[in-house]
C-alpha cells in the first residue's frame, strides 16, 4: 500500500477502537490516557491526527510507584519481554516517559502538567481548557476515581525500594523538581 493508504488504515484502527465508542456514548470528542506511552507515541498520533492536542501529565515518581504497587507489582511495559517488577525497572520506565515529555513537549505543542498541582487545585484549569479547547465541568473533578491508598493506608515502600527508585529516575526527576 501507499504511505497514505497505510496511514488511513492506522487511523481507522483508532477511529473504530476509540472514536466510535465515544460517539455511541454521546461524546463529540475522544482521547486516551496511558501511562506506558511516551512522547514518541504522540508524534505518531500527531501524524494520524494532525489537530490532536496532548497533555503530558507527570507525577512524583515515588507516588507513582506507590500507586503501581497497589496493583501487585506485576506490570509489563510490553508483554512478555519488558516486565516492570522492580523499583529499578519502574524507575527506568518513568524516566524514559517523563524524559521524553521534557524533550518533545515544545515540538508537539504539548502542555506539561504536574499531577500534584492538578490534584491540589494549584494548576489553573483555564490553561487546560484553552489548550484542549474545551470547557471542564468542575463538578466532575470533585469525585475521586482511585487512590494509591487502601483502607486509608498507603502501599508500603521499603527504604531500599525508595533508594533504588530514586537512583533510577535521576536526573529527570530533578529536572521536574522531584526530590527524595
Amino acid at each position: 500500500p501507499s504511505l497514505d493508504d497505510w496511514r488511513k488504515g492506522q487511523r481507522a484502527l483508532f477511529d473504530i477502537t476509540f472514536a466510535e465508542p465515544a460517539r455511541r456514548a454521546g461524546a463529540q470528542r475522544w482521547g486516551i490516557k496511558e501511562v506506558r506511552l511516551g512522547a514518541e507515541h504522540c508524534a505518531y498520533l500527531r501524524w494520524l491526527y494532525p489537530r490532536a492536542q496532548f497533555v503530558f501529565l507527570h507525577r512524583n515518581p515515588l507516588d507513582a510507584y506507590r500507586s503501581y504497587c497497589r496493583y501487585g507489582r506485576n506490570w509489563y511495559d510490553t508483554f512478555p519481554d519488558k516486565p516492570v517488577f522492580t523499583p529499578t525497572a519502574f524507575g527506568a520506565h518513568w524516566k524514559h516517559v517523563a524524559g521524553s515529555f521534557l524533550l518533545q513537549a515544545a515540538e508537539l505543542n504539548a502542555l506539561m502538567v504536574r499531577y500534584e498541582d492538578l490534584a491540589s487545585g494549584a494548576f489553573p484549569l483555564e490553561q487546560l481548557e484553552t489548550h484542549l479547547r474545551i470547557c471542564i465541568d468542575q463538578e466532575l473533578l470533585r469525585g475521586k476515581v482511585g487512590s494509591s491508598e487502601r483502607s486509608g493506608e498507603q502501599a508500603y515502600i521499603s527504604k531500599l525500594e525508595q533508594w533504588l527508585l530514586w537512583r533510577a529516575v535521576k536526573p529527570v526527576a530533578a529536572q521536574l523538581d522531584y526530590r527524595p
